[in-house]
């Protein structure tokens, strides 16, 4: 071989081995941005709290809308004040139908219903590694409305326990306002 072609046969390995080593470097980097911007979705928790006037209530005391999720997804966001920890933010679109056993929409009039979120991450096993509180605050929600609620959750999360988040359950707890129960 002479001299000229082992130049532009160790020219050629040596550019095949850079974009080989831009090819991998390229994939691990979008595969931690994917990681750390990825949406997972969220599923209906079989619980759900019903609070008449500030206090818990017992099932059917009230006339209470059934809330069901259309889709939804969180998000673990950069904490601005510790690298160690991230926040949960969220947008659920939920809609509302009027509880099996009642017909009558009348029943429904004298309340005003709000509503706000408890979220469960689960692992791949399907344990559960933490309960998170959605922002105090109830929101507005209105009977036989469909409607998208976007937040962050107050409460910080440890980057270890967002890393390992397979799988979110939400929790509605619905807020009637109106005539004490009898």
């Amino acid at each position: 071989m002479t001299k000229g072609k082992r130049h532009i046969t160790t020219t050629r390995v040596v550019f095949a081995i850079f974009w080989v080593g831009v090819i991998i470097a390229g994939s691990i980097i979008g595969y931690t941005h994917y990681r750390a911007n990825r949406w997972v979705i969220v599923k209906e928790s079989p619980d759900a709290w019903v609070e008449i006037n500030d206090e818990l209530a017992q099932p059917n005391s009230a006339p209470c809308p059934e809330m069901k999720l259309k889709h939804g997804g969180v998000k673990f966001l950069r904490s601005t004040t510790d690298k160690g920890q991230v926040l949960l933010g969220y947008k659920l679109t939920v809609g509302s139908e009027m509880g099996k056993q009642e017909k009558d929409p009348k029943k429904y009039a004298p309340f005003t219903y709000q509503t706000r979120f408890s979220f469960t991450l689960l692992d791949k096993d399907g344990f559960p590694l933490q309960v998170i509180e959605g922002p105090t605050g109830y929101e507005i929600f209105e009977i036989s409305k469909t409607r998208t609620y976007q937040s962050v959750c107050p409460n910080p999360i440890e980057t270890n326990i967002a890393k390992h988040s397979q799988e979110v359950y939400v929790t509605y707890i619905l807020s009637a306002t109106g005539p004490r129960p009898r």
